[in-house]
Order: structure tokens, then sequence, then C-alpha cells
């Protein structure tokens, strides 16, 4: 029994400290309005407001600075890996189909890198987020 219990305390902590780094959601919905209307145009809004997680992005310091970070792998093809400097401030963006929303957030500091690891069946899909 205790060994049990002992093995799900550890899972437990593997998927919470996981979640730190994985983005909240994987679709977001959102609501649009025009701000301009053009004269002899209807607005149509379409029903599809969900938005699918596409990509992860991070940026050292607030993204409002637009300090965006390049993989170190990023013509190679594959699944792209970030290192990153620990005095720097690491902040994770999620970004979602057909929308300018995008959730973000301050990551823990101390991290070295982080992998994006994307589905090779379903595009855009992201299978995991995997930050050491």
């Amino acid at each position: 029994m205790k060994s049990i219990i002992i093995v799900l305390l550890f899972l437990l902590a593997v998927e919470c400290f996981a979640s730190e780094f994985s983005c909240p959601t994987k679709q977001v919905k959102t609501k649009q309005s025009i701000v301009q209307q053009s004269s002899g145009w209807k607005v149509f809004q379409d029903p599809n407001d969900i938005h699918i997680l596409k990509s992860v992005d991070f940026y050292d310091g607030t993204p409002k600075k637009m300090i965006q970070l390049a993989p170190d792998n990023a013509d190679s093809g594959q699944d792209p890996v970030w290192s990153f400097d620990q005095k720097h401030e690491i902040w994770q963006v999620c970004r979602y189909t057909n929308t300018k929303v995008s959730l973000t957030k301050k990551l823990s500091p101390g991290l070295k890198s982080c992998a994006v690891k994307y589905s090779k069946s379903v595009s855009p899909q992201i299978d995991s987020i995997d930050c050491k």
C-alpha cells in the first residue's frame, strides 16, 4: 500500500512540474469585433470562434519588449529546442490559430532549456513541452 501511495505522489509531482510549461489549454475561444465599419459592407462573424494551439515561443523578458528567442536548431527541420542564459528572464508564449490572442507566462528562474515536440500526424498540434 505504501509503495502505491509513493508512486502516485511521484506521478502527481511529475505532472505538476510538467504542467508549469505546457500551455494552459489546447484551444481558446475569442470574441473579435471590427473597429471601423466600411461603407456598403456588412460584418460577417464566423461562428467558429475556437482557436487551436499552434506554437510555443520563448522571449528574453516580457514579450512586449519583442525579443523573441530563436531555437538552437532553427534550420534543422527538427522539433525546436531552446537553450537559455540563466541570467535572463524567460517568458513563454502560447500561440493559437487564426487569432492575435496569445497566452504568456514568466517561467521560473534557472531554466537551462526547453524542447517542444510537435505531432507528426496532426498539424498543428503540440505533443509536449519539456523544460529543464
